[in-house]
């Protein structure tokens, strides 16, 4: 019991270290510069340190959205809240012949070196959730990684 414990708080100040929310103020000005030039009408927004990326969390018109800057200022990576409404036909029709009996729980657009990606939490009754990754035309990537 107690190396579990001690396992679960080496676990937290790990992540802990890894990434960390700081103020704008903290936030070198190309940075932010960038940032308000690519998301002009940005609400809510929130910054963090992970390693040598800014990630940045906001609001644009209600849907919320995550960038990762580098810091000479350069989008490495968009994420966006997407309505199953939006998801592609071949995305969808992927998950309903690969995971029968899941559903998407919750979609993302995933925007990296100009390409796109959906990632999906689908969630089965009974099943364990499966988070994966696919490209526009429904095959499942291991170019990126699930962003939580």
């Amino acid at each position: 019991m107690k190396k579990l414990i001690l396992n679960s708080i080496a676990g937290l100040a790990t992540f802990a270290a890894c990434s960390q929310d700081i103020p704008a103020t903290e936030v070198p000005s190309v940075v932010v510069n960038a940032f308000n030039s690519s998301f002009k009408n940005a609400t809510d927004v929130e910054w963090e340190k992970h390693n040598n990326l800014y990630e940045v969390d906001f609001e644009i018109n209600r849907t919320d959205f995550t960038a990762l800057i580098d810091p000479k200022g350069a989008l490495v990576m968009k994420r966006q809240d997407l309505p199953a409404r939006s998801i592609p036909l071949p995305v969808k029709s992927a998950v309903n012949a690969k995971y029968k009996g899941y559903r998407i729980d919750d979609a993302d657009l995933l925007e990296k070196a100009g390409k796109r990606y959906y990632q999906l939490e689908l969630e089965g009754n009974g099943k364990m959730d499966q988070k994966i990754v696919l490209t526009d035309t429904g095959a499942e990537t291991s170019d990126i990684k699930y962003w939580d």
